[in-house]
């Protein structure tokens, strides 16, 4: 499982900035005008740097969703991967990568599983309300990696296959596969280990935001 601790920069600084507390997250996006983080176990934050003029002050994550694991009927509270990513209406999408189902659990999956979850903001304050697991993403065709995630429509790119997820293939030799999130199986894209760097995203008034790796 990867997860790490995140850091800011600025145009001009030289050191990184740690978050106030050491939360451990995924992944992490700009999306609504702030920068969202995502943790292994399902618990989202928003990361707040403006606050105050101070330059010395560290940025604050502060939990939009509740403080405990994510349930799922099939697979445990703990993802492999967890990844944020927005569709190409503008939705939050909340991605969570496992290899194998809970103990117990008697049911024919590949070795590679995804579950996909719309993140639903208040349309009064702008929290997340909830988070509901969907089946179907359209002509979205997700591709998801550790460094930067993005979404396309399948439909403007020959041979690109709609509702599923395009990933870094940790397992079986790397490479790359493709999810159907309609039969929920696995294909080989492309067979050769793949190099993929931290989690990085940006800010307008920072320059980046890094995720320092752990394993």
């Amino acid at each position: 499982m990867m997860a790490g601790y995140m850091a800011f920069i600025s145009a001009g600084q030289r050191d990184w900035t740690y978050l106030e507390e050491p939360y451990m997250f995924s992944d992490a996006i700009f999306h609504r005008n702030e920068i969202y983080a995502v943790g292994l176990g399902g618990v989202i934050a928003s990361v707040d740097i403006s606050s105050s003029n101070d330059p010395t002050q560290q940025p604050k994550a502060i939990i939009r969703t509740p403080l405990r694991p994510m349930v799922h009927p099939v697979f445990p509270c703990k993802a492999e991967k967890a990844y944020l990513v927005e569709s190409s209406n503008g939705d939050l999408l909340h991605v969570r990568k496992f290899l194998k189902p809970k103990e117990g659990v008697d049911q024919k999956l590949g070795v590679v599983n995804f579950v996909v979850y719309k993140v639903l903001f208040s349309d009064k304050d702008g929290s997340i309300v909830k988070q509901n697991e969907v089946d179907i993403i359209g002509d979205d065709a997700l591709f998801l990696g550790d460094n930067h995630s993005m979404t396309v429509l399948a439909s403007n790119f020959p041979r690109c296959q709609p509702n599923s997820i395009y990933f870094t293939n940790d397992i079986s030799n790397g490479g790359i596969g493709i999810f159907s999130l309609a039969n929920k199986t696995v294909t080989q894209l492309y067979g050769r280990k793949l190099y993929s760097a931290p989690g990085c995203a940006t800010h307008p008034s920072i320059s980046a935001v890094h995720l320092t790796r752990t394993w």
